[in-house]
């Protein structure tokens, strides 16, 4: 085992040496990365709501599930004031307003007030 280790590690250095001898450094610095990179392992386990780690590919799955659905399904404080506060009088001044408002009385009233309860200040 430590011999195929030596022999793979010696061959990537010669593949190294051979492309830097014919100016392909971008080649060169990648096997030279690629053979001094930690490995990273993947985590296999995942805490639950309770505070229990699962291992089960089953349980990890239902739990990656779960959340990404209380992610979209997330209920938020509406108010239909804040739409209809704007004064759109006098948009025919402004075509691109008019197109603007036009688009936001196309969606749906849920999508547009979470757009205007989340935007940034």
């Amino acid at each position: 085992m430590k011999r195929t280790k030596k022999k793979r590690i010696e061959k990537l250095c010669k593949e190294i040496e051979e492309n830097l001898g014919k100016n392909n450094n971008k080649k060169a610095y990648k096997i030279s990365k690629d053979l001094t990179q930690q490995k990273l392992s993947l985590e296999t386990t995942i805490q639950d709501k309770n505070g229990f780690f699962l291992t089960d590919e089953k349980d990890i799955t239902d739990i990656w599930t779960q959340y990404c659905s209380d992610l979209y399904n997330h209920k938020t404080q509406r108010d239909p004031n804040i739409i209809k506060s704007h004064d759109t009088s006098n948009i025919d001044n402004f075509p691109i307003l008019r197109e603007v408002v036009a688009a936001i009385r196309s969606l749906k009233m849920g999508k547009l007030l979470e757009l205007t309860i989340s935007r940034p200040n």
